[in-house]
């Protein structure tokens, strides 16, 4: 589920100081310059069913009266699902897209968002909700920044299409994914897997029985039989497959592996944390601080594999936001944490998402 912050909107705090005067409405600052800006900081959350948005305090911003919801994109949009029909809406609560879609997915980095039609056929929509791709797709990706979108149309077989819905990679694939930062997408045929270029030639040759994105350090997870390991740029082995499950590698250049336990290894393939948790979810995040699982609980691991929150709650989302609060469930509700461990929003929710901020569009 979706999750973005944003402060109290009907507040407005008024004071003066050597004849100056500022003003605070939902996240209106007044700069040095005198410039005004806006910021929303919003956490979707859902109580009786219905979804809504609070802000930091864990007061509701945008009540509750959505079926489905999910994050504020960069852009202060988010999907929301209303008697069966998707739409978006802005920070405000306010309708940008009228819900008239069977489904639609968030905008991609060409600015369009992929939904379907009536006849359960895919296209891609803009901001407005007008169709810029028609409709006549069986299924599409996202576009990536490079332009270019997964897409079949009844054959069975996958190529790519540009902004224009044109074919810019023909339908040669068994199966394929989206194009991934480094400009590679996964392809495969006849049950194994490689990666191709944005002109549909291979990189890796197809060899694989699963592969994952080129991650941080050049290496993607790679399967072969039942056991996963790590593959180099030329596709050749530089963990060997002795894995259970691996992780892609993060920026501290530790991976999740998977050996009877949850543990963290190197890119040597070496346990830097051993396989000692019952459950890991995807591996350390860019503060630093990794979601394990001991004996039914969770809590926070630093890089050295020490307890920076012990193991007390029953879930957590998906780590800390950027405004230093994470969502945790604790008997039944939800609430959100500070860094210290604390509640800073009591658990009162029946579920919440992640918090997202960003500049306040006009």
């Amino acid at each position: 589920m979706p999750a973005c912050p944003a402060g109290n909107l009907f507040r407005i705090f008024i004071f003066t100081f050597l004849g100056s005067v500022a003003f605070s409405f939902s996240g209106l600052l007044l700069g040095e310059t005198g410039r005004a800006f806006t910021t929303y900081n919003l956490a979707s959350a859902q109580r009786d069913g219905k979804w809504g948005f609070i802000n930091a305090r864990g007061e509701w911003v945008i009540q509750p009266k959505f079926d489905h919801v999910e994050d504020f994109n960069a852009a202060g949009l988010a999907r929301i699902r209303n008697n069966d029909k998707w739409g978006f809406i802005n920070v405000k609560g306010e309708w940008v897209i009228r819900p008239k879609f069977d489904h639609v997915e968030d905008f991609g980095a060409v600015g369009l968002a992929r939904a379907i039609n009536n006849e359960e056929k895919w296209g891609f929509i803009n901001t407005k909700g007008e169709w810029v791709i028609q409709p006549d797709f069986y299924e599409v990706g996202d576009f990536a920044e490079g332009g270019l979108a997964r897409a079949h149309i009844n054959n069975g077989k996958w190529g790519f299409i540009d902004t224009q819905g044109q074919w810019a990679i023909p339908m040669d694939f068994d199966m394929v994914s989206d194009f991934a930062e480094d400009g590679l997408a996964r392809a495969g045929n006849e049950g194994k897997w490689g990666f191709i270029d944005a002109q549909g030639q291979w990189v890796v040759r197809p060899a694989f029985d699963e592969v994952g994105d080129f991650a941080e350090g050049g290496l993607a997870q790679a399967r072969n039989g039942w056991k996963w390991g790590f593959i180099d740029a030329q596709g050749q082995w530089a963990i060997p497959p002795e894995f259970d499950l691996v992780g892609d590698f993060a920026e501290g250049g530790l991976a999740l592996a998977v050996s009877h336990g949850y543990g963290f290894i190197d890119v040597k393939g070496e346990w830097v944390i051993q396989p000692e948790f019952d459950y890991a979810r995807s591996g350390f995040a860019a503060d630093g601080l990794a979601q394990v699982n001991s004996h039914g609980k969770w809590g926070f691991i630093n890089a050295q594999g020490e307890w920076v929150l012990p193991p007390r709650f029953d879930d957590i989302r998906n780590g800390f936001a950027a405004n230093g609060l994470a969502g945790v469930g604790s008997h039944g509700k939800w609430g959100f944490i500070d860094a210290k461990g604390e509640w800073a929003i009591e658990p009162g929710f029946d579920f919440v998402g992640d918090f997202a901020s960003g500049p306040r569009p006009r």
